[in-house]
């Protein structure tokens, strides 16, 4: 089962800005990025790099879609990890 660390939500239009950081129990993790959040310095890829780094993971991927595998015992820091590095990029 997927276990979703956070969905944020970066201004409050209609055409919401989503970055969604996705883990399983397996250890399984996504970082995917909607297309329109161009004007902003924040990369999928960069975002599961930092994460992976703290939770013996390896990852890649592109701006908008990166994917990885970690240590399973490990998801739910790396998920929270994940949560505060993309609050600190919105600022």
């Amino acid at each position: 089962m997927m276990k979703i660390s956070q969905v944020i939500t970066i201004n409050n239009k209609s055409d919401d800005k989503i970055i969604l950081i996705l883990g399983n129990s397996d250890g399984d993790l996504v970082v995917s990025l909607s297309r329109d959040i161009e004007e902003r310095e924040i990369d999928a890829s960069g975002i599961l790099n930092k994460i992976c780094a703290s939770i013996d993971g390896t990852g890649g991927g592109k701006r908008y879609l990166a994917q990885g595998k970690s240590n399973p015992e490990k998801i739910d820091d790396g998920l929270n990890l994940g949560k505060k590095i993309v609050m600190e990029l919105i600022g």
